[in-house]
């Protein structure tokens, strides 16, 4: 056989040769990632605080709507039949959510599979696009596939990993100068956490329109900074700039992962006729679009995850404060990042894991992959157990077994 037969394309390349460097998490996986923790180190109860979702669920009226639809009296659905095209009831009450008409919504098979389209909507061969570092992923992975190349951004710890007035200053360097096609972005930002200000948002965009640069901002974890009358979000810049596309998805603080449903919002016609080219048939499952729609007729479920999280938070870094070297970056939403003063991620990780708890690793290279792990906060039980796993860690302990590396980080 031909070695030359199955040849990929440049970008496919790219991305295959980038594999080994680690930028899929091996924590962020199914339940045999579950399974070879407790093969590997004997324990039975796994805590998961690697996984930004919502521990506590989904909005009881979404579960109880779940029931009825698996009732065929209650309204089931036959499973052999294929999901409607007739997306109108989701996307006028996402519409109306953010003030939008519902042919300017495109619903998604959640976030990751929005940024798919985008990138192979909009980036080519030779073509340029800007991420932050650190941020999601995921931007980088399905950019390179298209064969574009990567300008990073760097986001410093000495600013609280924010943007500042120097940032701003070097993307407009980057805009001129290398002419990108596409700056992505994510507010709340992952891993940080971090919500981007409002000015910020409506500056970087007004400069990339300058440039023709399509702007992508990633709010997964936006409802966590929403007011409970209403969505804090880019969409609200959306009527002046036709360079911009905001992401949504159930996935988060609606606690729907499961179901694989999101949407993206642009306002320029062509923008979303080029989505709607790079969307498949069927991206969603008909049941999808029925619980997605049930969450969004019941807020108070999104305010009483907010009040939550908001106490349970504050609560986890007075806690935080009172275990030795422990360092944390407080964030606005469920996600955070959280490191040891001699520690290096990668021990603090895997010291964490033998005890069956699993954190996530911050992608790419670096000093924050090096110095800090993400984790997903939850209920005051959950949170608990992470505290205490911490409380216990003997760096000397570590260090003469040979299972820690020790480094210091300047303190």
């Amino acid at each position: 056989m031909s070695q030359n037969r199955f040849r990929v394309n440049a970008g496919t390349r790219q991305a295959l040769e980038a594999a080994p460097r680690g930028y899929v998490s091996p924590t962020y996986g199914p339940a045999e990632r579950i399974e070879q923790v407790r093969r590997e180190h004997g324990v039975e109860r796994i805590h998961r605080f690697d996984l930004g979702i919502n521990q506590d669920g989904c909005a009881p009226e979404v579960a109880g709507r779940l029931h009825a639809l698996a009732v065929p009296a209650g309204g089931g659905y036959a499973l052999n039949e294929y999901p409607s095209f007739d997306q109108r009831r989701l996307c006028a009450a996402v519409a109306g959510l953010h003030g939008l008409r519902p042919d300017q919504v495109q619903v998604t098979a959640g976030i990751e599979h929005a940024i798919g389209m985008i990138a192979a909507a909009f980036l080519g061969p030779g073509d340029r696009f800007v991420v932050c570092r650190p941020s999601f992923f995921v931007f980088e992975t399905f950019s390179v596939r298209t064969g574009a190349q990567a300008l990073h951004l760097d986001l410093r710890e000495a600013d609280g990993f924010r943007w500042t007035a120097e940032t701003l200053a070097k993307l407009r360097e980057v805009l001129a100068s290398q002419r990108p096609r596409v700056v992505w972005l994510a507010s709340p930002n992952n891993p940080t956490g971090l919500a981007m200000p409002a000015p910020v948002v409506h500056e970087v965009v007004a400069q990339a329109q300058r440039f023709d640069a399509l702007v992508v901002v990633d709010e997964a974890y936006g409802e966590y900074v929403d007011a409970a009358d209403g969505v804090r979000s880019a969409s609200c810049l959306l009527d002046r700039y036709p360079n911009l596309i905001v992401l949504r998805t159930f996935s988060k603080a609606y606690g729907l992962a499961g179901l694989r449903i999101g949407y993206a919002m642009a306002a320029d016609e062509k923008v979303l006729g080029a989505l709607r080219v790079q969307s498949t048939n069927f991206p969603v499952g008909q049941l999808s679009y029925e619980l997605a729609a049930c969450a969004l007729e019941h807020p108070g479920h999104l305010e009483a995850t907010r009040r939550g999280l908001a106490r349970g938070k504050r609560r986890f870094l007075e806690a935080l404060r009172d275990v030795s070297g422990m360092t944390a970056v407080d964030s606005d939403c469920c996600i955070m990042m959280i490191g040891h003063t001699c520690l290096d991620a990668a021990a603090l990780h895997a010291w964490l894991e033998r005890r069956g708890v699993l954190t996530a690793h911050i992608p790419g290279e670096g000093h924050a992959p090096r110095r800090y792990l993400r984790i997903t906060l939850g209920c005051a039980d959950h949170n608990a157990v992470l505290l205490g796993h911490l409380a216990d860690l003997d760096l000397q302990q570590l260090d003469e077994a040979g299972g820690a590396l020790l480094e210091a980080w300047g303190v």
